[in-house]
């Protein structure tokens, strides 16, 4: 017979298991109260069934309890990450499936008589699972199983080869399991989201998190999708080379943000620039994807390049420094969805960026969506313009973020001759995934809106309502 502290053990490790079990199925239908509930019921009912018919069951073998051990541990170290791999919903499957061993585990120890310490010990594990988490959990349940393992090793009916055979089990599930560990961290984060979490970071000002399905990824800034791997060219494509259309010796280029270093990867395509100055808005998110290979990877390690230099002063004051010109910017800041963010476009904002541009260079900014918040996007236009620029609106449908827009800008260059450089038919000089000529007199072409465009302020700090228009789209829609 196995010494009693092994029968408690069991109890206590199931009850832990019992909560991991709820965790995974909770993810699915995010419902903890119903789901530990009728968890804690079911146990109830093995529990009585225990008391009721427990002196008629036949006690458990050796080879038997030990099998169900083992199945326990396998489920305790690998269920999580193995099924998180494949897809986050078959953690609802992972929470079915360890629940099913555990009326095993429990049906296990009916071979002493009932105990109000068994039901005890499994509510005490339960507990400990749901106050530990997931990720902690995983590291006790491993102890307590290679502990629990290691009572019934002296098994009589373990010969030597199935003990060298346990062993060499208990050898692969560990090296299976820190092959597959490092996914339950971001255990906390899926919830939110329909893909598995891969990735997930706090920058200086967002929250960072990448979801993988198959071979591609979505990036997520704050909850909000900016970004997939899928077709984050059909929005950088455009946005650089209609500069590089519509502009002439550009050998000197400003980006200002763009961390993730796409739009930095489409401006080395052209060999006439000799440097590129990354004004970062977000330090810690530029810091990740100069290192972090699911963005250097996407980026073409772009911020390795020898014609770029990272700038890692505040935006406001390195412009207001002045002093340095610039045959192109590119911006690509977050959305004016907060004062905060609104200030970067304004009046004043585009007003101090005005003497760093060449008078034959080209500004392009991006503008938010000219179809999710029409009122925000020609808002910028107008203060654009109120700044001294001439603009030519720009839109292209990204197929996972929906409709998006840009503003192309010239201090000496009308709207309708920026709109014929790009209209004009010819190859371009490098080579994209997406843009051609074609695409260039596409995407300066707009239908009629169906808003008052005409009458719209001008954003200033002072009366910041491109922020306001903004939350007033028809986000609803995407």
């Amino acid at each position: 017979m196995y010494p009693s502290w092994l029968s408690y053990i069991s109890f206590f490790l199931t009850g832990a298991i019992a909560a991991s079990g709820a965790s995974l199925l909770i993810y699915f239908n995010r419902q903890p109260v119903l789901h530990h509930a009728v968890i804690l019921l079911v146990a109830g009912v093995v529990f009585m069934g225990k008391y009721l018919f427990g002196k008629r069951l036949p006690r458990p073998t050796p080879r038997g309890l030990t099998l169900a051990v083992l199945t326990l541990i396998t489920l305790a170290w690998l269920m999580p990450q193995f099924l998180y791999q494949i897809r986050p919903w078959t953690y609802y499957l992972g929470g079915f499936a360890i629940w099913g061993v555990l009326l095993s585990m429990l049906a296990a120890n009916v071979y002493k008589d009932f105990s109000p310490r068994d039901p005890g010990l499994f509510i005490a594990g339960y507990i400990m699972g749901i106050l530990l988490g997931i990720e902690v959990l995983q590291y006790v349940l491993m102890v307590l199983s290679v502990v629990l393992a290691a009572g019934y090793l002296p098994a009589p009916a373990m010969g030597k080869w199935q003990k060298t055979a346990f062993f060499s089990w208990m050898l692969l599930m560990g090296v299976v399991w820190w092959q597959f560990r490092q996914p339950i961290v971001l255990f906390t984060e899926q919830p939110k989201y329909e893909d598995k979490v891969i990735f997930s970071a706090d920058t200086q000002h967002q929250k960072l998190v990448v979801t993988q399905w198959k071979q591609d990824h979505w990036f997520f800034l704050d909850g909000l999708k900016v970004l997939s791997s899928i077709d984050e060219f059909m929005y950088y494509e455009p946005m650089v080379h209609v500069a590089f259309q519509a502009g002439s010796e550009i050998r000197n280029v400003l980006v200002i943000g763009a961390e993730n270093g796409c739009l930095l990867r489409e401006v080395l395509k052209y060999e006439e620039v000799e440097k590129i100055d990354v004004l970062s808005y977000d330090t810690l998110l530029c810091n990740i994807a100069t290192r972090q290979p699911l963005f250097t990877e996407m980026n073409d390690r772009a911020y390795s390049h020898e014609k770029t230099t990272i700038i890692r002063e505040d935006i406001i004051g390195y412009l207001s420094r002045g002093g340095k010109q610039y045959d192109a910017v590119f911006i690509d800041l977050p959305d004016p969805r907060s004062v905060e963010t609104n200030q970067y476009y304004t009046l004043e904002f585009y007003k101090l960026l005005h003497p760093l541009l060449r008078e034959n260079g080209i500004m392009v900014t991006q503008a938010g969506s000219p179809y999710f918040a029409t009122k925000a996007f020609y808002s910028i236009g107008h203060t654009l313009e109120n700044a001294g620029f001439h603009t030519l609106p720009l839109h292209n449908q990204i197929l996972t973020i929906g409709e998006w827009g840009w503003f192309i800008c010239s201090k000496n260059l009308s709207p309708e001759i920026l709109k014929e450089k790009l209209m004009k038919s010819h190859e371009l000089a490098v080579s994209t995934r997406w843009y051609n000529d074609e695409a260039g007199r596409l995407i300066a072409s707009f239908g009629k809106t169906w808003t008052d465009t005409l009458h719209l302020q001008v954003n200033a700090i002072s009366r910041p309502v491109v922020y306001k228009y903004y939350l007033q789209g028809s986000w609803d829609l995407r």
